[in-house]
Formats: structure tokens, C-alpha cells, sequence
């Protein structure tokens, strides 16, 4: 099929059905190619595969997860209308757009990728008081891989943050985009210390909504650090790419 362009609104519609609010940070329409029923069957698979695991750990992220598939789906044709309207394949297959569970290279894809997230782990180093970078720095904002052939285009779920081992390192969040400014600091929930399943530490941020991270729109996501340490903090969602930028197993590894 065709690409096309489209207001963001409309297209998401289906997402907003779901009560899952998502952040467009001033972007109002997009390129998007819908999807054929074996891509949407491939995008299906993927989270089916992923969720059937995450719920023997966590039935309440699982949860949260399995509800955002309207969003993935819109974000697989927003990936396909990128990517040369590609097919989209799982497991990703040569020549095609391969979709997977976002990994810590798939956000820190280069060594001077702006994050404060450590090379190949879900783990940054925080001072409190001074500002964490999730996505961007003090002087860039954050953007997917945009090398032709190697593109990619992440999609994060509705409180899709987590902290596990520590307890809650953050109490402040803000979000911005190349586009838009306007969107004051928010604040944790008031339970925030309390992990979310029984006996494990397990521990999850209220966010504003889910979130897009294109190649050619960039953002900041920064937060205020309550302590100085080094927590395993994760970001939930996926991940379509084309073949060159995950081409085998050790392909993003940064040494």
C-alpha cells in the first residue's frame, strides 16, 4: 500500500480508546503506510512472545504492555512509511524492517548517542541534585539511527519506566521536544516507593503518555536525581529497525 500523510490525532484514535495518551511533542501529522495482515501478524507474534515471559515476572507490566499493541501497530505503519515501505517481518528477515523488544543498544545505538544510560545496560550514573538525561543532553536532542539502510524508530509504553533492585531514584520528570517547550516538570506518584508486585523490587514511573522516538524529530526526557548512585533503570516498548543496524548478535555491542 501507499504511504500517506495523516494527522497524528486521528491515526491514534484507537490508542486514545485505550485511555494510553501519547506524547507528539508538537508533531501534528506523519507519514503511514497501513499495514498488511501478515505485518501485523509479525508486530502480534512479538508481543505475544515477549508479554508470555514478562507475566511469569510481572502480571501488571504484562498487562500495561499487552494494551499498548493499538500503539504498536500504528507505529509499525509509521516504520514501514519510513523505511521505504519495507514489509515487517518477526524475526526480522533480510531486506525487510525487523521488529523486537526494545534492549539498551537499540537506545544507546553509538558511543555519542545522547543519554545518560550506559553502554549495552539498562543502568545509568546519577548525582542528586543534578539533572539525568534518560533521552538527550544538556546540548542535543535525542533521535533514532537515521543512516539509510540502518534506520530505526523506537516506541516506549505509557509508564513504560522502571527502576529494579533500588529503590525509587527519581522524583521529577520532564519532557520536551525540538518542536515543543510548553510542558512543565510532573512529579511521581504518591506510592512510588512501594515496587509493584509482591517481594520483588520492582518499582514504576507514572509518564505522561507513550512515546515515539523517530530519526527526524528529536527530544529530551530528563529527570532530577534524589541520590547519588548508579540504578538499573529501564525503558518497555519495541523497536523496528532495518537490517543493517542489527544485522547479528554482537552488530551494536559498544566496547
Amino acid at each position: 500500500m501507499a504511504k500517506s500523510t495523516v494527522n497524528l490525532d486521528v491515526l491514534f484514535q484507537d490508542v486514545y480508546a485505550q485511555k494510553i495518551p501519547v506524547f507528539k511533542g508538537g508533531k501534528d501529522v506523519i507519514e503511514y503506510t497501513e499495514l498488511e495482515e501478515s505485518e501485523k501478524n509479525a508486530i502480534r507474534q512479538c508481543i505475544n512472545d515477549g508479554v508470555e515471559l514478562l507475566a511469569r515476572i510481572s502480571p501488571k507490566l504484562a498487562n500495561d504492555f499487552r494494551k499498548h499493541e493499538p500503539f504498536f501497530m500504528k507505529l509499525g505503519g509509521i516504520a514501514k512509511a519510513k523505511m521505504d515501505n519495507k514489509p515487517i517481518t518477526y524475526p526480522g528477515e533480510s531486506g525487510s524492517i525487523g521488529v523486537g523488544f526494545l534492549i539498551p543498544q537499540a537506545i544507546k545505538y553509538t558511543t555519542t548517542t545522547p543519554t545518560d544510560f550506559a553502554n549495552n545496560l539498562w543502568q545509568m550514573s546519577v548525582t542528586a541534585g543534578a539533572t539525568a538525561y534518560i533521552l538527550g543532553s544538556d546540548t542535543a536532542f535525542y533521535r533514532t539511527n537515521s543512516t539509510e539502510g540502518s534506520r530505526h524508530i523506537i516506541g516506549i509504553i505509557k509508564n513504560g519506566l522502571i527502576e529494579i533492585g533500588t529503590s525509587p531514584s527519581f522524583n521529577q520528570f520532564k519532557i520536551i521536544s525540538q518542536a515543543m517547550t510548553k510542558y512543565l516538570p510532573w512529579t511521581v506518584h504518591p506510592l512510588v516507593e512501594q515496587p509493584i508486585e509482591p517481594d520483588k523490587p520492582i518499582y514504576q514511573y507514572n509518564t505522561i503518555g507513550a512515546v515515539m522516538l523517530l530519526y527526524d524529530f528529536g527530544i529530551k526526557w530528563t529527570a532530577l536525581p534524589l541520590y547519588t548512585r548508579t540504578p538499573r533503570v529501564q525503558l518497555l516498548g519495541i523497536f523496528f529497525y532495518e537490517e543493517d543496524f542489527f544485522t547479528d548478535t554482537n552488530f551494536k555491542y559498544i566496547s
